[in-house]
């Protein structure tokens, strides 16, 4: 560690990690950065670089946006390849968020933690982008409860319209 700066092997690991969706281990390497004296706010911040840096090779006019050896940037193209423009779009507001709330949590490393695993679960998201679609997770679970509702709704309804036909052919007598 020198200067404090992190090492881009971490965040290369990192995001292989989460490409293959091995949660445990990205809380692990995470606390491995976090006790070598890396501070969550920096942690963060440098990750949201790499999440950038590889947006920028998913196209080759912003490669120049690019400030990082010739040998890096090969790195960051092989890594760009595996992931989704959605997933990095979603993944980098993630990050950005946590930037933002970082100085008034209480918690600052369980803010961090939140962070990581939110981003390594952005992968399964149907549309990472908008959020607006229920996740794969929630889809059975609305369909369960429609069941339910449909099967405990039905006679009620039958006994509600029973009892409609009986006032209105009372009526018509």
């Amino acid at each position: 560690r020198s200067l404090n700066i992190l090492d881009y092997d971490y965040y290369f690991r990192l995001m292989d990690q989460i490409l293959e969706k091995k949660v445990p281990e990205v809380m692990v390497t995470l606390g491995e950065i976090l006790s070598k004296g890396f501070e969550g706010g920096h942690f963060i911040s440098g990750f949201a670089s790499h999440l950038r840096d590889l947006l920028m090779c998913r196209d080759e006019r912003t490669l120049p946006l690019m400030e990082v050896a010739e040998s890096v940037k090969e790195r960051y193209a092989a890594q760009a390849k595996r992931c989704d423009a959605k997933f990095l779009y979603r993944a980098l507001k993630l990050c950005n968020d946590c930037d933002l709330n970082y100085r008034a949590a209480s918690n600052k490393r369980l803010l961090v933690e939140l962070t990581m695993i939110q981003v390594a679960q952005a992968l399964d998201e149907d549309d990472a982008g908008c959020g607006r679609r229920p996740s794969k997770i929630l889809k059975p679970l609305f369909a369960a409860i429609k069941k339910v509702v449909t099967e405990v709704a039905k006679p009620q309804v039958a006994a509600a319209v029973a009892d409609v036909r009986t006032a209105a052919s009372n009526e018509q007598m």
